[in-house]
């Protein structure tokens, strides 16, 4: 693992263009979890009663979880 780890590393000094690649791609999937869904998760849980707010906030958490494949769709377009 740490042999493969270490090969894909070197494999990237070599090329900027992939490590560009892979850094949009961690942006885009980490921006959205950060930002639409761990928040209204936690929130959710955090107060289990019903409640416009809950349900707004489990709303959200859907809206990321479909921004997710659009986002990383974007990046290969």
């Amino acid at each position: 693992f740490v042999g493969g780890t270490f090969g894909a590393a070197m494999g990237l000094v070599g090329n900027p263009d992939a490590l560009g690649l892979i850094l949009s791609f961690v942006g885009a999937t980490c921006a959205v979890l950060v930002v639409f869904i761990i928040p209204p998760v936690v929130y959710a849980t955090v107060f289990p009663q019903p409640h416009p707010k809950r349900t707004l906030a489990q709303a959200i958490a859907c809206l990321g979880a479909l921004l997710v494949p659009v986002c990383v769709a974007s990046i290969f377009v």
